[in-house]
């Protein structure tokens, strides 16, 4: 009995090899069936790689590239640093970049004058055509002035003062400065002649332009008048 099953159980192994070669050789009919070959490291790309497709990353050089920053990062960073905290550090900046660092007095008003007429059309000196003046004529001896503001805002006042090339000849005319009833510069010229004017208006309230009057007609000029802070 032992004898016969042993020899049932070999007659199947037999069996059995032979159809597996019957269906797996060439041309057998599981042979036209492709099989799938895994490459190496396969395994190890993510689900989500696998299924968009996505280009497996190795690290190394593609890892130090996203850490890279964007060009332009930095300064922008740097711009928005210097940029105003609040609105009222920004209008504070706007004021700081309207103020005047010079203004010229004939853009100016004054406060007070002797009452003669004072005109601001160009006027020539000495040969040269000033187009930002402060003159007036007169034909007897005597003084003339007007008073400017400066809000203690200022620190020079500049001018180049003459008689016109339009006077009289043998005129002459004394300009001075007072600076808060303080006389600052004094300065005589006669036809053909200019002088340049630098006087220190340091935290000054008011400044007053004054020109004395020789005989005979003299126009007396008070050219490019200009404060700087």
């Amino acid at each position: 009995m032992g004898g016969g099953l042993a020899v049932l159980a070999l007659l199947c192994l037999v069996v059995g090899a032979a159809g597996t070669y019957y269906l797996m050789r060439p041309g057998g009919p599981l042979a036209a069936f492709p099989t799938t070959e895994v490459s190496p490291g396969a395994a190890d790309a993510s689900p989500r790689q696998q299924a968009a497709g996505e280009p497996e990353t190795t690290g190394g050089a593609e890892s130090l590239t996203e850490q890279q920053p964007q060009p332009g990062t930095h300064e922008a960073t740097s711009s928005a640093s210097t940029a105003p905290s609040s609105p009222s550090e920004a209008a504070s900046a706007a004021e700081d970049a309207a103020v005047p660092e010079s203004q010229s007095l004939t853009s100016m008003e004054w406060v007070d004058t002797s009452g003669a007429d004072w005109e601001s059309d160009p006027v020539t000196v000495n040969a040269t055509e000033y187009s930002r003046v402060l003159s007036t004529r007169q034909c007897y001896h005597g003084e003339e002035w007007l008073e400017f503001n400066l809000s203690r805002e200022w620190q020079t006042l500049t001018s180049t003062v003459g008689i016109a090339d339009t006077s009289d000849s043998g005129a002459s005319v004394t300009f001075t400065v007072y600076v808060d009833g303080e006389q600052m510069a004094s300065e005589t010229t006669t036809l053909g002649e200019e002088v340049a004017l630098d006087v220190d208006v340091s935290d000054a309230l008011r400044v007053r332009l004054q020109v004395q009057y020789e005989e005979p007609c003299a126009t007396a000029v008070w050219a490019q008048p200009l404060v700087t802070r």
